[in-house]
């Protein structure tokens, strides 16, 4: 959490924890994400209790807490941001994690290395690591779907390329943590790794090594590639991406509610999730808003951080589509600030 606070700007504690812990994400809990470039970590770390870590940080006093839940880092916590980045692992990879979930592919991957190492040695006999059995039986139609010599030759050669793209330590990191055929992967306290690592650095850097060889997996059609289909993630609820199909068939808000029977401004909701969650372009979401309303907007906030913006500034107690002009408008400062809001990978 240090690495995502500054010393300038109060930050939403709660957000956090929502999106670490992976749920049905809000609208505004989407938002704050993307601000605060949390949204590649979504889901990671199901476990946390962010009110222990807010309190500790606190105690600490690494960091302030104002009466509405905000935090900031005090002089102190930028000193021990500083040094934390220095001393332990901080990820790089995880932006396919908002369109793949990462953890489930490990899982995945993890069943997938053992089988096939088992398979290589003709061994059906074997414990094998326990995963959800959802996953189990996805994996098994996965693995039913390619022939035993495509498994063993395919995947041995697809992972000694992706290894060979990186330097030897982790190359060799990376092995520690695969098993198989009478091999078992390392013990934390076995691994190669600083002395200042402690095991949470090692999950997040087997995550983020993950993420990585996912990524190189998608620029061409591989057994890799194959499996994270398995765990590719909807990015829209059932509900949200009706919406968005029925409002881009050029329906209007309005048409898009009384056809499915829901409130206008659930509509915006949807639009606005996806518009996020989506990445849309600059130049997708500058057509959402009306020319006089940019206008208007541009001449209240101008070039301020877009956090302190005061929606009553702009439209308080107006009819709500103001609002999704307030919010469409910062996602495309944000748009123009970071370079662009890609589109959907």
């Amino acid at each position: 959490m240090l690495t995502k606070l500054n010393s300038t700007e109060w930050r939403r504690a709660k957000v956090f924890g929502n999106i670490w812990q992976g749920g049905a994400q809000t609208v505004s809990t989407s938002f704050w994400g993307l601000v605060y470039d949390l949204l590649p970590e979504t889901g990671l770390f199901a476990s946390v209790e962010i009110e222990k870590i807010v309190k500790s940080l606190q105690r600490q006093g690494l960091i302030a807490r104002d009466e509405h839940g905000l935090v900031q880092l005090t002089a102190k916590g930028a000193s021990a941001q500083a040094e934390y980045v220095t001393t332990h692992y901080v990820p790089e990879h995880l932006s396919i994690n908002q369109s793949y979930d990462v953890k489930f592919f490990q899982e995945l991957f993890l069943l997938a290395n053992q089988t096939i190492s088992e398979l290589a040695y003709s061994n059906a006999q074997f414990y094998p690591y326990q995963i959800d059995l959802r996953a189990q039986w996805q994996l098994k139609n996965w693995l039913k779907g390619h022939s035993r010599e495509v498994l063993i030759k395919q995947w041995y050669l697809e992972l000694q390329t992706w290894l060979a793209t990186l330097p030897n330590a982790d190359a060799q990191l990376f092995t520690q943590m695969l098993f198989g055929h009478d091999v078992t992967n390392a013990l934390f306290s076995e691994l190669p790794v600083p002395t200042t690592w402690d095991e949470f650095d090692w999950q997040v850097w087997q995550l983020d090594h993950l993420a990585a060889l996912m990524t190189h997996s998608l620029q061409s059609d591989s057994l890799i590639k194959s499996l994270m289909t398995l765990a590719q993630r909807a990015l829209l609820s059932n509900s949200a991406e009706q919406s968005v199909t029925l409002w881009q068939q050029l329906q209007s808000v309005n048409q898009v509610a009384q056809g499915r029977r829901i409130k206008p401004n659930t509509v915006r909701e949807h639009i606005l999730q996806a518009a996020i969650l989506q990445r849309w372009s600059a130049n997708e979401i500058e057509l959402l808003i009306p020319a006089s309303e940019q206008k208007v907007l541009a001449d209240l906030y101008g070039d301020a951080e877009i956090t302190t913006w005061d929606f009553k500034a702009y439209a308080g107690g107006k009819d709500p589509r103001y609002f999704t002009y307030f919010r469409l408008y910062q996602l495309l400062q944000l748009a123009t600030k970071r370079g662009a809001i890609d589109v959907r990978v």
